[in-house]
């Protein structure tokens, strides 16, 4: 128990996935080589994950940076985003299934981790439509893909999706409402950069193996 989340280990998740799934998901290929060498989705989910928990770990919320990097690419289950990695060229849209699990899961509350998962690759976009982005608003994100992620229910790990959030840290909890606004944009900031290096990181490790010491 880590601030107050459970984090199964790998051999944990592996587990569920061999019960409930019925084919391997990948998310990542190595180019010119077969199926055999690519990187299963469900590690580099555990590896992100335990990496954006590290990071977090320094502003007191490493269970949020668990959680969130265990969902950042729940929409690399979809079968459109296989067929990608099979050399289909339709684009795929699979940040937002996580970010709408955590709506979904836990409504408001979930929003820090919908905002960094469904960030992760276009960047931090506005709550709503306020006119000033190009960037879709994480609301319109997390409407459409509520079906996506309805969809995803039979082949997402229960040790996955059914993870709940953590207690927000404390130095966060305890501010008053003219304070934990302002609080609460930067942790989200900080939360959504632990994300984004580690999921960078251990793709790195993954497709460039040995360039940096310090992912292992």
């Amino acid at each position: 128990h880590t601030f107050g989340i459970t984090m199964p280990a790998a051999s944990e998740l592996e587990e569920p996935m061999q019960n409930q799934l019925t084919e391997t998901f990948y998310a990542h290929t190595r180019e010119g080589q077969d199926e055999s060498t690519w990187e299963r989705l469900e590690d580099h989910l555990q590896a992100v994950a335990v990496r954006a928990q590290e990071f977090a770990e320094g502003f007191g919320a490493g269970g949020w940076g668990y959680v969130a990097g265990l969902w950042h690419d729940l929409g690399k289950f979809r079968p459109e985003f296989q067929a990608r990695l099979r050399g289909d060229r339709t684009q795929v849209e699979h940040a937002g299934a996580g970010a709408a699990l955590a709506m979904a899961k836990h409504d408001s509350r979930g929003l820090p981790i919908a905002f960094a998962v469904a960030g992760h690759h276009s960047g931090l976009a506005n709550l709503k439509n306020q006119g000033d982005s190009d960037r879709t608003p994480l609301l319109a994100r997390v409407d459409s893909n509520r079906q996506v992620l309805e969809d995803l229910s039979a082949v997402v790990p229960a040790a996955i999706s059914q993870i709940n959030l953590p207690n927000l840290p404390t130095w966060l909890a305890c501010l008053r409402d003219g304070e934990a606004r302002l609080s609460a944009e930067m942790f989200v900031r900080f939360l959504f950069s632990a994300v984004v290096d580690a999921d960078r990181l251990c793709t790195e490790h993954f497709l460039e193996p040995g360039k940096r010491n310090s992912v292992t």
